[in-house]
């Protein structure tokens, strides 16, 4: 009987070390929702870095290839409250935002990294600039 005690407990073992504490609930990906946590701006010189900003500017990217922001895409706007709908192909790491020229007939390409539980996002600037989100779920 202490056999078969010691076998099943050395085959629960792989089982209940495989449990972690981490508590991070978002997985790796772009779908679910990202938070706006910094914003880039270069002055010219190849100088410019990310810094961090308070906003409650969210992006929602669906499984169907949109995504839905409660801010602005069209430009640096760190401001929530102006839903923007877009899409997005993650293979070519772009995001398709129409209407930023007037016209919701024209798209807007905006090149995107997204490496962990951090987005980038790049903006049409004369010198760089960009913003970083923080998955926040999915």
């Amino acid at each position: 009987m202490r056999l078969k005690q010691a076998l099943f407990f050395l085959l629960l073992l792989p089982v209940i070390s495989g449990c972690s504490d981490n508590d991070d609930d978002t997985s790796a990906g772009l779908v679910g929702t990202w938070r706006l946590e910094a914003v880039y701006y270069d002055p010219g010189d190849g100088s410019g870095d990310f810094a961090s900003v308070e906003s409650n500017k969210i992006i929602e990217f669906l499984a169907d290839g949109t995504l839905i922001s409660n801010g602005d895409l069209c430009t640096l706007s760190e401001e929530a409250g102006q839903e923007t709908r877009a899409s997005y192909n993650e293979e070519l790491s772009e995001l398709y935002v129409p209407g930023c020229q007037g016209e919701l007939a024209v798209m807007t390409t905006l090149p995107f990294v997204l490496e962990g539980n951090r987005l980038e996002i790049y903006y049409q600037c004369i010198e760089g600039c960009g913003h970083r989100y923080k998955k926040v779920s999915g």
